[in-house]
């Protein structure tokens, strides 16, 4: 890996205190003998909210994940389903949600999602992961501001201001309306002499973002997706009271109502 990617991949928020919190609370667990059982095959088949699994293992969502190596999450679900193991598709992810799925086959999926500060692009979100055949949704709710993550901040890196994990939103019709209004109102900006940094990142930002790398260099909606990106991705007012919008709770309680399980 490189040092971008490790620091990102290894590194913690802060003084990692809850990367060492977690380890500790994982050590504590222990695997328990079960003695004169009388069975020679083992199953460790189990079903979770409707999901059937072959184990009661899930592959978590990797944001980002194109730090490490282009096309990280379609690679990544190849492997689960060569494991039969579901994996839970990241809203941070470098891969469209539908080119994830298709790598996946038969094998289960979920879905991770931020909650937005914008009510169209959530509906936009469930909508696709439905029609994907997602099985469930896992809401994200810990992350309402970025973290404080010092061995990026030592690189000066934030994969995300370079155009990382956010393909779920560039390859979104509600989210490419969105940027489409911030490029046109981004071409009033004055112009000034870019640093060398500043043309790293726009080169960064237009490698990840759909379409040619050259028509991308020359317009400004790699640069407006990333900053609308980091300005809805999450939304720290979201409480047990949120209304939402009609249609994605209807689709929720459609899915209830379907499979009970899930509720």
């Amino acid at each position: 890996m490189s040092r971008i990617a490790w620091a990102y991949v290894a590194g913690g928020a802060g003084e990692g205190r809850t990367m060492r919190h977690n380890r500790e609370a994982f050590e504590r667990w222990r695997i328990v003998p079960r003695m004169l059982h009388g069975i020679t095959e083992r199953d460790l088949s189990t079903s979770i909210v409707g999901t059937q699994m072959s184990s009661p293992i899930l592959l978590a969502p990797i944001g980002a994940a194109s730090v490490v190596t282009p096309d990280s999450d379609v690679i990544i679900a190849r492997g689960a389903a060569a494991a039969g193991t579901p994996y839970v598709i990241s809203s941070q992810g470098c891969n469209p949600m539908e080119e994830t799925a298709a790598a996946m086959g038969s094998t289960p999926f979920w879905y991770q999602l931020y909650w937005s500060t914008d009510e169209g692009l959530v509906d936009s979100m469930i909508s696709r992961a439905e029609s994907c055949g997602a099985g469930a949704l896992v809401i994200t709710l810990d992350t309402t501001i970025l973290g404080w993550r010092p061995q990026d901040l030592n690189l000066g890196s934030l994969p995300f201001t370079r155009g990382h994990g956010i393909a779920q939103y560039t390859s979104d019709p509600r989210f490419n309306k969105i940027i489409h209004d911030r490029a046109d109102v981004a071409t009033d900006r004055p112009k000034t002499r870019p640093s060398l940094g500043a043309v790293r990142t726009l080169v960064s930002m237009s490698k990840q973002h759909p379409g040619p790398f050259g028509m991308n260099l020359r317009s400004s909606e790699p640069r407006a997706a990333v900053e609308a990106f980091l300005d809805i991705y999450s939304n720290p007012g979201l409480s047990w009271d949120h209304p939402g919008d009609p249609s994605a709770s209807h689709v929720l309680a459609d899915r209830a109502q379907r499979d009970p399980s899930s509720r």
